[in-house]
């Protein structure tokens, strides 16, 4: 199963909070499955949607939707006596919601027949198409005005498309449908996902600095051999030559470290000076060489 239909099954085992919930919903799938033809058409994988659909048409209508196979105009005159708005213009139906439950009954029956949300772990991103563009302008407002949703609008293969991107605002959505679950999984993938990538920042900055200490103590190893081929460690004054000394006999050290290994211990920014002192005398041998 996947994450779409794990928010699907969630949604479609809801109970109602008021006696106008149930109608509110089918309100929503009976809206959205309707084709530009104005047949109501729900074509849906999810069984529990199916299931759901098929209840709530019994219960508030007084029909089946196998009806419509046989008589769709039977099927469209029992919709249209138990919701005679929609009826007329899609873009006008929407005042009949007053309730805070029943508008977020209405948008769950919009998204279990229309909407898809993806697997989080890959993507954040939940969509609701609308086979009319001027209710889906509608339906974008409505959710803007009435349940403080905001979605953006696409076009796409003639379709309208409500899309969200932003994890919060799905979170918000799924919350406000009663996908609490959903919602709730998209919160711990998300500090899942937050832990990880301060894990991966970390071993990417240790894995840096070590890539440092190692150029920086190959440097020095290169700088102490020239001063000791050339003109002998001896001529370094006595803190240099020690610096030089320490280095030779710990190649593959850090500076944390090499500083850690002297008695007194030396601060870091003590012995970083020294190899900068020796690194200049080697330079001005390069530079006469």
């Amino acid at each position: 199963m996947s994450f779409a239909g794990d928010v699907k099954n969630e949604l479609c085992e809801l109970k109602f909070h008021c006696p106008h919930c149930a109608g509110a919903q089918l309100y929503g799938m009976l809206l959205f499955s309707r084709t530009v033809r104005g047949d109501f058409v729900l074509q849906t994988e999810h069984a529990a949607v199916a299931a759901s659909y098929e209840e709530l048409l019994l219960k508030e209508c007084g029909v089946s939707s196998s009806l419509q196979e046989r008589s769709p105009q039977d099927f469209q005159e029992a919709v249209f006596r138990r919701f005679p708005e929609m009826n007329g213009a899609p873009a006008q139906i929407f005042d009949e919601l007053r309730d805070t439950c029943c508008r977020c009954a209405f948008v769950r029956g919009t998204f279990l027949v229309s909407g898809m949300v993806t697997n989080p772990e890959k993507e954040y991103h939940l969509e609701i198409v609308v086979s009319d563009a001027n209710l889906c302008t509608a339906y974008r407002i409505f959710l803007s005005e009435n349940v403080g949703i905001q979605m953006k609008s696409i076009t796409r293969k003639n379709l309208s498309v409500l899309y969200q991107k932003d994890s919060e605002d799905i979170e918000d959505f799924l919350t406000l449908m009663g996908a609490t679950k959903a919602s709730l999984a998209i919160m711990n993938i998300k500090i899942v996902k937050d832990v990880r990538n301060k894990a991966n920042r970390v071993t990417n900055c240790d894995t840096a600095n070590i890539a440092k200490s190692v150029e920086a103590s190959i440097r020095q190893m290169e700088d102490i051999q020239l001063i000791a081929e050339t003109r002998g460690l001896d001529t370094l004054p006595e803190a240099l030559q020690f610096a030089a000394q320490l280095r030779i006999k710990n190649p593959d050290a850090s500076l944390r470290e090499l500083c850690e290994s002297t008695e007194p211990v030396i601060s870091r920014s003590g012995m970083n000076h020294r190899f900068k002192k020796i690194h200049e005398v080697a330079e001005q041998i390069r530079k006469m060489q």
